[in-house]
């Protein structure tokens, strides 16, 4: 193998490019060698282009069972220009190439996790009983239901029946997500050093006996 040791390469006077090799050769960089460019490459690298950036913007998607459901990113960020369609939500680079995508979309069902999550962490405080002892009685470990309360996992429909047991309050408060704030307005100024009766715990019975008591106090005092 011949060397070639040299400082520097230009081309021939009244040129402007060197050549390296012929079509088909392979031209080695060795390990540990760097390519060091100050200049402007072409013909080789990645340019990242095209691309797009896309939001959804506007009421949520529905989504039904059992069907396939285009999600309607409809709100464009960042684009190469003419590449993405927001009314059809399609993407048309018009170059060949593997292209990368990363979407990420947030489930009702997660937000819903959430409201049973954060309701039974407030009735469970209502009703005096710690993590421990909750599992306890539910037969479960007391980092479950931590996970519960956080909404990080989705509780079954048994599970909810035996915590609205366990608990004794109705099922439908746990899904209610109007409950807390009804249940602090309903009680503010109050303290409860023990453990909330189930019958403090029923809002909606609690509110229909308050309107009542007032409407017939308002009947009283016009007699």
């Amino acid at each position: 193998m011949s060397t070639l040791e040299v400082n520097k390469i230009t081309p021939v006077s009244g040129g402007t490019t060197v050549q390296v090799g012929e079509s088909g050769d392979t031209i080695n960089i060795p390990a540990g060698a760097t390519i060091a460019n100050a200049g402007t490459a072409t013909g080789f690298g990645e340019s990242n282009t095209p691309y797009f950036i896309a939001t959804m913007s506007g009421s949520d998607q529905s989504v039904s069972s059992n069907t396939e459901t285009k999600a309607a990113f409809n709100s464009q960020t960042a684009a190469t220009s003419g590449t993405y369609d927001t009314s059809n939500y399609r993407f048309t680079p018009g170059v060949a190439g593997k292209y990368f995508f990363r979407a990420r979309i947030t489930p009702e069902a997660i937000k819903t996790n959430t409201i049973i999550g954060n309701n039974l962490r407030y009735i469970r405080n209502r009703r005096k009983l710690t993590l421990q002892r909750l599992a306890g009685l539910a037969g479960i470990r007391y980092q479950q239901i931590g996970k519960y309360e956080l909404g990080v996992d989705q509780m079954s429909a048994y599970r909810v029946l035996q915590f609205s047991q366990l608990l004794q309050c109705k099922v439908k408060y746990f899904f209610d997500p109007t409950y807390i704030d009804r249940m602090n307005g309903f009680h503010k100024g109050r303290e409860f050093f023990a453990a909330m009766k189930p019958e403090q715990l029923d809002i909606d019975q609690l509110q229909r006996d308050a309107i009542e008591h007032m409407e017939a106090a308002e009947v009283q005092a016009n007699l």
